[in-house]
Parts: structure tokens; C-alpha cells; sequence
């Protein structure tokens, strides 16, 4: 299951109030670094508030904040997730990883965490 962003950046918007990191500076508990996007989205049909990592040209993790069902959510981004996508309910809505390397226990330092 995979999302490109293209697709999603096509139907949602981004937040004007937020700061976008394009090529922002990732960098993993293992010490390697990598450059790559995130970025924040308005309320939508599906959710109150997103934010999403990109990477190779997909969807590589979103949080999306969101009193809607995971069925619900499937359903507006228009797939199915399979067993090889993560997902994870917290306090606000979900987090739904694509790309394991992009769990949040696997991120030492996001972009917005540099100096």
C-alpha cells in the first residue's frame, strides 16, 4: 500500500500558519541522515489537521488529527492499507506509517528540531 504525494498534495492543502520543510534534515537513532519533506495540512474531509513525511516521492508517515474511523480514513484517501502499513491510534486521531524507517521511535531529530 502506498500513497505518492503527488496524489495527496493534489487533493489536500497545506497549512499556511506552519512552517514547510522541504529537504528537511532527518536524522535516525542509528546516526545516519537523510533529506526529505515535511509538511502540514489544513482540515480536510478526513481530518482536522495532518502532518506528513515524504519520501522517495511517497508518503513515508502521516499523523493525521481526526475523530473519524481508521475505515473512514481509508476510505477518503481512496485505499486499503495492508498488513505491511502500521497504523497506530493516539490521543488525536492516527499515526500511519508507510515506511517503517520513519516510525517515530526510529527518528532521533526532526527537521524542525535542528538549531
Amino acid at each position: 500500500t502506498e500513497i505518492t504525494f503527488a496524489e495527496f498534495d493534489k487533493k489536500y492543502t497545506k497549512d499556511p500558519q506552519e512552517k514547510q520543510w522541504l529537504d528537511g534534515l532527518f536524522e535516525f537513532r542509528d546516526g545516519t541522515k537523510v533529506n526529505t519533506d515535511l509538511l502540514f495540512y489544513s482540515a480536510s474531509d478526513i481530518f482536522d489537521y495532518a502532518s506528513v513525511i515524504v519520501y522517495e516521492g511517497k508518503i513515508a508517515h502521516m499523523q493525521l488529527e481526526t475523530v473519524n474511523s481508521i475505515n473512514e480514513i481509508e476510505k477518503g484517501l481512496g485505499i486499503s492499507f495492508s498488513d505491511d502499513v502500521i497504523v497506530d491510534p493516539n490521543r488525536v486521531g492516527f499515526d500511519i506509517i508507510f515506511n517503517e524507517k520513519f516510525k517515530d521511535e526510529n527518528i532521533a531529530r526532526f527537521p524542525n528540531e535542528w538549531n
